[in-house]
């Protein structure tokens, strides 16, 4: 399984970062320079911790208080647990190595889906008739510097998608009433945003064209929470509802509307912005990650106005962190707002079955062991995922991307020392150790 990752020079690990790639072995060496491209199948040998002692994930859940107790109090060169250090745990006693692949969909396939996105959401603004006007496409091929890109009509042309004479890039519509986009990836990644933000903010302007852009734009920021759990209640436009119960309805209209993901992949919320509509009104906003079998696989967990890399002298395609998360936002219940980046589908082939992992309290050990003592991290948060920072990324003969994804303990620190926010990896069953930093809200 190929395993890439754009990494600092060693010397990052005993001051701040310095701006190469290279990967660090377990033995705190740096292994020699290497680059991989999209379509390479070679990878790199595995390095293992040896004598790590696994613990059975139905023990680790009855243990987990006195270990998160225990990283509190250690007395770490470099590191430290915040007073408010959670731990994300799934309800699983089995994790899975994986393998991810595109299904296969014909040009129908994903035409219909839009069609019926386009019907259940905007159907009662637009006839059938008004569809030809408002259903522009662009092509493979189209000049994207050309005044005309992503402006044709898709009736114009839509004979050649289907025989396949033309492969289009981008299906979408937007008007002063909705604005709705989708690429053909996978089984369509989405992007759909209404005009209620719009009057919500400025209740005497007709809007001329509908802008996609965050709330933020139009509401004040007034909480930013990882705890979605919360039963904090706040009133929407139309009913109050609590934290939890809102992020169980965006899930539920994410999955029946489509707008992301599919196959074996569902929806799970992590974390929640809270927004002041005024008038003592309220709305949620969720990053959405998909999850398999009630585990969450990884992605950018930082809003999309950050540097969502953040690597210096790094570059997406060694970092190849191509899972980005949704942005759902809900003004009213029974409605999301604006969707933003849904993720495409997967079918999911489980490769190897683990039912123990490294304990949390020795995955922080190796993370302090890693990073020298100039270091000054703040743990924040620590979770049990899914993450393709260990996968596979090529194409199959058949042509499709496909990914690989292992269980690991990830954990969000923050570093005084350089003002930079630190994502640390340990493999959950190997004691691998990567990290990357970011600009971003991450703890």
């Amino acid at each position: 399984m190929k395993r890439t990752l754009a990494l600092l020079c060693a010397a990052a690990l005993l001051t701040t970062l310095a701006g190469c790639n290279r990967k660090t072995s377990l033995t705190g060496e740096p292994s020699e320079t290497f680059s991989q491209n999209a379509s390479e199948n070679s990878s790199p040998p595995a390095e293992i911790i040896e004598d790590i002692e696994l613990q059975k994930i139905s023990d680790l859940r009855g243990d987990l208080d006195r270990q998160i107790e225990a990283i509190r109090n250690a007395d770490y060169k470099n590191l430290h647990a915040l007073d408010n250090f959670t731990v994300t745990l799934p309800e699983t006693d089995v994790l899975f190595e994986l393998e991810l692949t595109h299904p296969e969909f014909t040009w129908h396939d994903y035409y219909d889906k839009f069609d019926r996105i386009f019907d259940r959401d905007f159907g009662n603004i637009y006839s059938p008739e008004d569809k030809e006007r408002v259903y522009l496409a662009a092509a493979d091929e189209d000049e994207r510097s050309s005044d005309t890109y992503a402006k044709i009509p898709l009736a114009e042309r839509a004979d050649k998608f289907e025989s396949g004479e033309l492969q289009f890039s981008w299906l979408y519509v937007r008007t002063n009433k909705a604005y709705l986009e989708m690429y053909p990836f996978g089984n369509g990644i989405f992007r759909l945003y209404r005009d209620g933000m719009i009057k919500r903010a400025n209740p005497n302007e007709e809007p001329t064209e509908v802008l996609f852009t965050d709330p933020n734009h139009y509401f004040k920021i007034v909480k930013d929470s990882l705890d979605v759990d919360s039963d904090e209640k706040y009133e929407l436009l139309d009913k109050e509802m609590s934290v939890k119960e809102a992020a169980e309805e965006v899930k539920r209209l994410v999955v029946e509307h489509e707008y992301s993901w599919g196959g074996a992949l569902e929806p799970e919320a992590y974390e929640y912005r809270v927004y002041d509509l005024n008038d003592g009104k309220f709305g949620l906003e969720f990053m959405l990650a998909p999850s398999y079998k009630g585990v969450m696989l990884d992605v950018n967990d930082v809003y999309s106005s950050s540097n969502i890399y953040g690597i210096p002298g790094g570059d997406r395609e060694n970092h190849n962190y191509d899972r980005s998360p949704a942005q759902a936002f809900m003004m009213e219940s029974g409605q999301i707002e604006r969707f933003m980046i849904g993720e495409s589908a997967y079918d999911v082939t489980e490769l190897a079955e683990h039912d123990s992992v490294i304990p949390l309290d020795k995955a922080v050990e190796i993370a302090s062991e890693k990073f020298g003592e100039g270091m000054k991290l703040s743990l924040g948060r620590a979770e049990l995922i899914y993450s393709p920072m260990y996968f596979k990324n090529g194409y199959t003969e058949e042509g499709y991307l496909h990914w690989g994804s292992n269980p690991v303990w990830k954990l969000k620190c923050a570093n005084s020392v350089d003002a930079w926010k630190y994502i640390v990896y340990i493999n959950a069953v190997t004691g691998e150790f990567e990290f990357y930093v970011t600009d971003g809200w991450v703890v």
